[in-house]
């Protein structure tokens, strides 16, 4: 997709010269405007130009560029694995010492892109005592390697990073972090115009051939961008611009509205996006407004009654709006739900229901514990957690409603909407889902004060009665869910997936549940019916085919590493001989008839014959075709192999000659996919991607020898048959006779 990502070039040129020049590089910008984009579209492209000019183009891959996001725990291994696999490291090899090794082998850069570190920095308190950050400070330190690192954060993580207490470990551990900050500011409108346009060009001559196809009416570009844009000061940017105030554009708001315009526009044979549609959908605004109500409309309950008391605070009255920290939001809304609460008490009906929903609430939270349902705070209490949950879900995903900004006190960001065209649909949306909760609120109420004087009597039986029974049955399903999981587990066992058996039973014996004899049984006849025998471990890609020896006592595996490996499993733990020389992936391995060889099909449009007997292995190479080799047999007695390809031909190798020979079958008009001998060894069936298979006549080699001895034979005299040592008929008689050739024969 990088082809249709426009308006950011210039800025990816300067940030590959900062990556360039500084050995720790900090990107940073606002929330929603656009850096992991800008990381994965643009900044490839730039950067891979530029080291190609570097370097006159003498490499065809000037770099190696590794680009991480995920932070989460465990992430190092994920990271080293992948960093050594891209580098060709060992697959246990760290960080900084696969980095190194390739730097020894090769002069390209290694250029380290770690986008959203703000998470590192969340996950992970204490930066300096990770394995990573110690790797990180050798990678950085080492004048040695051509290592490049790029941070990704977003703006009000960085300027929170002076009211960390980690900053100044990590500064530490790692020099220059914050040396070389290169700022993303949202896009400007010349920008933002040919975001609109050239993509769409794009699509339309791909689709049409020609750019022109899919019209965009200059009047819709002018309203829209009429309708998204913001003015801010420009501040430190990568960016230059002509003044200090810029017209810049909100990203998310510009690309909701486009998404919904092409939607709209597109269904027809030669789309036109028009100003109409975008008047037709109520602006940018009217589109905001639709995805307000469907993603408001998305939260559960108890967090839409949250977003109500939320929203209000966010959005003013006059149709502006506040930033707010979620801390300070919380404390809002228990103080308002304080106040109404002290308010209810001073009057009669006031205390009677409240005493009616307390009880209310005593009863749910007792079902919620006798079910294992999750309990829901947000209906008793709005506590921190639940307002930071629920502003976070609102600040997240491309139909956001809010946007975080950094809290110039450092105590962590500000919630804000994200733009001033939801503070109209938000003030609305809130007025009606007030009302909607006021009347449903009065009506419980209602319902609550006619029966008040019943529920107070009975109360305390009704809860015990409902407890103790839950009790019951909860604890009789869950012996009849043990009884069913039980019987499915030994179905699973005894149809040989032990496994699944296994696990079934472990998720109905746990503390919290009555013990069931039955699941207890079957946990011990899967245990003891798992036939799992050996794990072969040692691909460093995945095994694309596997293959077991005649005698039961090796297998054969074939890897997207470039390798095959044949297994031995006589010991208790497997040993494996790697048969390397390919220079693709090895698609499909077979034994011959004797286990002695192993022939193997790769995608370097070659098969190999591995004798098995030496040490290391040596191989006959089978070349010819022009494509991957994708299947490939031995015939029953072993002395030719078949061998399918991408080249629509299948080849019969002989293989008893110095060098094999080969029989072309044509006629496939798609990539032989499969080939396999007849179990006489005379004819060889083709499947095809074709949609057809084929059966082919393909008599050994002896069988035409010797059809062609007895041909040569019927035209020789007598004479010549005995200079050459060939059988002499018993009846050869007079001279004439010994001369004579019969001419039928010979023709």
């Amino acid at each position: 997709m990088a082809a249709y990502f426009t308006g950011r070039e210039r800025f990816a040129l300067t940030l590959a010269g900062a990556v360039l020049r500084s050995r720790v590089t900090v990107m940073y910008g606002q929330s929603g405007c656009g850096k992991s984009s800008v990381l994965g579209a643009a900044f490839p492209q730039v950067l891979r130009a530029t080291l190609h000019d570097a370097e006159s183009a003498v490499s065809d891959a000037p770099l190696r560029l590794l680009h991480f996001r995920r932070w989460h725990p465990g992430f190092e291994t994920r990271l080293y694995r992948a960093a050594a696999a891209k580098l060709a490291a060992p697959k246990n090899s760290s960080l900084a010492s696969a980095i190194a090794s390739w730097g020894k082998v090769r002069r390209e850069p290694v250029i380290l892109v770690l986008d959203q570190f703000e998470e590192f920095l969340l996950y992970h308190p204490k930066p300096a005592e990770t394995r990573f950050a110690q790797d990180l400070s050798t990678l950085v330190a080492d004048p040695d390697n051509q290592a490049r690192v790029l941070l990704s954060l977003r703006e009000d993580s960085l300027g929170s990073l002076d009211s960390l207490a980690s900053l100044d470990e990590l500064r530490a551990v790692i020099p220059g972090v914050l040396a070389s900050p290169v700022r993303l500011r949202p896009l400007d409108r010349k920008a933002a115009e040919q975001a609109i346009r050239l993509p769409v060009a794009k699509w339309s001559e791909n689709r049409f051939g020609d750019p022109g196809a899919v019209v965009v009416e200059d009047s819709l570009v002018d309203t829209l961008l009429d309708q998204v844009q913001e003015t801010s000061g420009m501040g430190l940017s990568a960016e230059p611009s002509a003044s200090s105030i810029a017209k810049l554009v909100e990203l998310p708001l510009l690309q909701l509205a486009l998404e919904r315009l092409w939607e709209e526009d597109t269904k027809v044979e030669h789309p036109v996006l028009r100003a109409r549609t975008l008047e037709r959908l109520g602006g940018a605004a009217g589109i905001a407004q639709q995805r307000l109500d469907q993603t408001l409309g998305a939260l559960p309950a108890p967090q839409r009654a949250l977003a109500i008391r939320l929203l209000r605070h966010l959005a003013t009255a006059t149709g502006g709006k506040h930033a707010w920290r979620a801390d300070d939001l919380a404390n809002e809304i228990d103080a308002d739900r304080s106040a109404a609460r002290q308010a209810a008490e001073r009057t009669i009906l006031g205390r009677i229901t409240g005493s009616i929903d307390r009880v209310a609430a005593s009863v749910s939270a007792a079902g919620h514990s006798l079910f294992g349902a999750k309990g829901t705070p947000i209906a008793a209490e709005a506590t921190k957690a639940a307002v930071s949950e629920t502003l976070d879900k609102l600040a997240q995903g491309k139909a956001r409603i809010l946007r975080t900004q950094p809290d110039p006190r450092g105590q962590g960001p500000l919630f804000e909407l994200y733009h001033d065209a939801l503070a109209r649909p938000v003030l609305s949306w809130v007025h009606e889902a007030r009302i909607s909760e006021a009347v449903g609120r009065q009506r419980r109420r209602a319902a609550f004060a006619i029966g008040a004087a019943l529920v107070m009597l009975a109360g305390i039986a009704v809860v015990y009665t409902f407890y103790h029974r839950a009790l019951i049955q909860q604890a009789q399903a869950q012996l009849q869910e043990a009884r069913a999981v039980s019987t499915l587990a030994r179905q699973k066992a005894e149809g040989g997936d032990a496994m699944t058996g296994m696990l079934a039973t472990l998720a109905v014996l746990k503390p919290e549940r009555p013990y069931s004899n039955a699941a207890g049984a079957a946990l011990l006849g899967a245990w003891l019916r798992n036939r799992e025998q050996y794990d072969l471990l040692g691909d460093r890609g995945p095994v694309l085919s596997v293959a077991f020896s005649p005698d039961g006592q090796r297998v054969a595996t074939g890897s997207d590493d470039n390798t095959a490996r044949v297994w031995e499993l006589s010991g208790a733990t497997p040993a494996a001989t790697v048969l390397e020389g390919h220079r693709g992936a090895v698609r499909n391995v077979a034994f011959s008839p004797d286990g002695g060889r192993v022939v193997t099909g790769s995608d370097d449009d070659t098969a190999r014959v591995w004798e098995l007997s030496g040490a290391p292995p040596a191989a006959t190479v089978l070349e010819g075709h022009r494509g991957a080799v994708r299947n490939v047999a031995f015939s029953p007695d072993g002395k030719r192999v078949v061998t399918g390809s991408d080249d629509n031909t299948a080849r019969v190798w002989e293989l008893s000659g110095s060098t094999p020979a080969a029989a072309v079958l044509e006629g496939h008009r798609g990539p032989v996919l499969s080939v396999a001998f007849s179990p006489d060894g005379r004819r060889v069936v083709t499947g095809s991607d074709d949609n057809t298979a084929r059966v082919w006549g393909t008599p050994p080699v002896e069988e035409l020898i010797s059809l062609a001895r007895a041909a040569l034979t019927r035209c020789l005299t007598i004479a010549q048959r005995e200079e050459l040592g060939l059988p002499v008929p018993a009846s050869a008689g007079a001279r004439q006779d010994r001369e004579r050739i019969d001419p039928p024969p010979c023709s």
